[in-house]
């Protein structure tokens, strides 16, 4: 072989190496660190009618394909928030799963970024199991979407159960996918979603972590609280017990104390207003 022959092959064996590895940082160069990356996520198991809806096939694609991955692919995997993609002028979440392959989920950018409901972070997931062998008190029973019951035993609100475990499980568009199995004394399971933090408005706590009744409340209170019925004079803590958290609070301060206006009801015509005062109801 010649040597300008070798030089040629020299000069475009350079070319393509060069190519290749411009093409690798470039690519590499497009997803942008932030304050998730480098957190941990697990692809839930979901139920049959959720498997089936369009949005949750549609948003998931390799990181270099327009090629559509239908989540059956993706259940029950584990992976790694990377950051932002951005590929022409479009904002996607790139996760690199545990088998290294590099996943992008679309997301508008106009809006607050949270994460689609199938998703659970492991962080989440540590967390919920810190709730295992621990006693709780039921609250949200009555929907599917809460609480799971395929046993034989019946469950009322404010029973205490213990945790057994937990599970990653999606059967909503909403909420974490994250739950806990609570003992039935029985082969079959029960599972109450998960609640994460306390919540105090808009959205109700699935259980308590602690004995909602107090031990110095008259009988006759906590009788009520179980009929869900309030009256004057009752405490704030007493009310969420007995109707639940509020939609919105507002706060007002003045010479004479401290106020509170709990609304309830999400439309406007079914808008239901209480008043306390230092603490106490005064106006329903």
């Amino acid at each position: 072989m010649s040597k300008i022959l070798k030089f040629l092959l020299f000069i475009i064996f350079f070319n393509l190496s060069s190519c290749i590895k411009y093409n690798s940082f470039n690519n590499k160069s497009l997803i942008i660190e932030t304050q998730l990356s480098g957190e941990r996520l697990v692809f839930a198991d979901v139920s049959n009618s959720l498997l089936k809806t369009k949005n949750i096939n549609q948003n998931w694609s390799r990181i270099n394909s327009e090629k559509i991955t239908p989540y059956f692919r993706l259940k029950n995997s584990l992976g790694l928030i990377k950051g932002d993609f951005i590929k022409n002028s479009e904002c996607y979440l790139a996760v690199q799963l545990n088998n290294g392959r590099l996943y992008k989920w679309k997301y508008n950018s106009a809006n607050d970024k949270t994460l689609p409901s199938y998703v659970a972070m492991s962080a989440d997931i540590i967390e919920a199991r810190f709730n295992i062998g621990k006693n709780i008190w039921l609250n949200e029973i009555y929907s599917d979407s809460i609480f799971i019951n395929n046993s034989e035993k019946r469950f009322k609100k404010f029973d205490k159960v213990m945790v057994l475990g937990t599970k990653v499980f999606q059967n909503s568009k909403i909420d974490m996918p994250i739950w806990l199995e609570i003992n039935t004394n029985s082969d079959n399971n029960a599972f109450i979603r998960y609640n994460g933090k306390f919540k105090t408005e808009l959205r109700q706590n699935n259980y308590y972590y602690e004995d909602p009744f107090k031990k110095k409340w008259p009988k006759t209170i906590i009788e009520s609280l179980k009929r869900g019925e309030i009256y004057y004079g009752m405490s704030c803590e007493q009310v969420r017990i007995s109707i639940g958290n509020p939609i919105i609070i507002n706060n007002t301060s003045s010479i004479h104390g401290v106020s509170q206006q709990w609304v309830y009801g999400k439309h406007i015509d079914e808008r239901k207003y209480l008043l306390f005062k230092n603490g106490k109801l005064v106006t329903m």
